[in-house]
């Protein structure tokens, strides 16, 4: 098993930015900064109505509400809401938290029926059934008005090989239930082990449901049943520029974008990511804005370029070119690179027209610099160089 982690490029001491029992201040922190404008640019947030289900303590509440027209959360958690409201209060942040029962909540969203402009689902598709989770995303399509969205933030992917929300396994969120509920005492997490401990001692049924609660991942799959046409409504994937520096890239990543390009190239690139953050129109949109998708970081033609242990592309120094060789034309590209020093100092050079640009990018909170570039003429053949020593970790384009 471990020499199949390191060459695939499992990183345990690098996870995913979200947290399976995060913080209110980092949460509030992380949604204003990246997924508030994620969402604003493709859905303009002034004076909408947002109804927020599974709001828990108000978190996500204090980064969107201030936004928006008017914010709505529920959450079966009653304890939870009480904390929120009084949150919101002392942050000054005005937004509606209710507590539902569980029995009724299903309910209660029906009757805001033609109210909703965007129904955000925020880290709470995981700790749902199956069916549960149909059922949601069937009323929230239902619910919203013709013109509004349905958001999807922060829900971890079962196709990738880490459970990094829950158990913190390998391939543990493909597992099925039976088989996940009897290994889970593999797990490195003691209180995800104890919880499930107890519930057993209330039977089987208590510990099936504490297991779901505690989150599994979802897929493509359950969208591809919800939104029959999911491509022609897809507004917004996670690969976009104003996500990148929350969603650290893995190469495992890159691997799974590549079969899911060959088992279906129409569907939106969010779902090769480890959490999947989508936005997904009520009605499909007379146009529809273009998704940056991931090249499969190859080094073929690439003097001095190798593979790091992670699977990314090291440059050695300044000798070093990277061939990008896209599967179609491109105007834009996204660049993710490391180097030393504060910055990164990136030379990418457009072969199709000789066209060439220089950009100097501040590396991020985890790490890599970010870069967006975009050239007059759309090309399918790059080179990249940067001006030290330094690894390329991502490379986007428009399609």
């Amino acid at each position: 098993m471990a020499s199949l982690l390191k060459r695939v490029g499992f990183r345990k001491r690098r996870r995913p930015a979200a947290c399976p029992i995060p913080d209110w201040a980092r949460r509030r922190r992380v949604a204003e900064e990246s997924f508030v404008p994620w969402t604003n640019r493709v859905f303009p947030l002034d004076g909408r109505t947002v109804l927020e289900y599974g709001c828990g303590n108000g978190a996500i509440a204090a980064a969107f509400a201030p936004h928006v027209g008017r914010h709505v959360g529920l959450d079966i958690d009653e304890a939870g809401v009480r904390q929120g409201r009084e949150l919101l209060e002392q942050e000054g942040v005005g937004a509606t938290l209710t507590a539902v029962p569980l029995a009724e909540i299903m309910s209660e969203v029906a009757t805001m029926r033609g109210e909703i402009d965007l129904f955000l689902c925020y880290a709470v598709l995981e700790h749902m059934a199956v069916e549960e989770r149909l059922e949601l995303l069937e009323l929230a399509r239902q619910v919203v008005r013709p013109d509004g969205a349905i958001a999807v933030i922060e829900t971890p992917n079962r196709l990738l090989p880490w459970d990094y929300h829950t158990a913190q396994l390998p391939f543990y969120s493909q597992l099925p239930d039976e088989l996940a509920l009897r290994y889970r005492h593999r797990s490195p997490r003691r209180d995800f082990v104890d919880s499930l401990d107890a519930a057993a001692g209330q039977g089987e049924d208590a510990l099936r449901e504490a297991f779901t609660r505690w989150g599994r991942g979802v897929s493509y799959h359950e969208f591809e049943l919800v939104f029959e046409d999911l491509p022609a409504r897809t507004l917004a994937t996670s690969w976009e520029p104003e996500l990148l520096p929350e969603r650290n890239v893995h190469r495992e990543e890159l691997v799974l974008q590549a079969a899911l390009d060959e088992i279906d190239p129409s569907l939106p690139p969010s779902f090769s990511r480890y959490w999947l953050d989508l936005i997904i129109a009520a009605s499909p949109p007379r146009s529809l804005p273009s998704h940056v998708r991931p090249w499969a970081l190859t080094t073929l033609n690439s003097p001095r370029c190798e593979y790091d242990s992670a699977g990314m592309v090291q440059m050695p120094d300044a000798d070093a070119s990277l061939s990008i060789d896209l599967p179609g034309p491109s105007k834009r590209l996204v660049l993710a690179a490391q180097s030393t020093g504060d910055s990164v100092e990136i030379a990418l050079a457009q072969l199709d027209t000789g066209t060439a640009i220089n950009l100097t990018a501040a590396h991020g909170p985890h790490g890599p610099a970010y870069a967006e570039c975009r050239f007059d003429v759309a090309g399918e053949h790059y080179q990249l160089r940067l001006a030290s020593a330094g690894i390329v970790s991502f490379v986007g384009y428009e399609r």
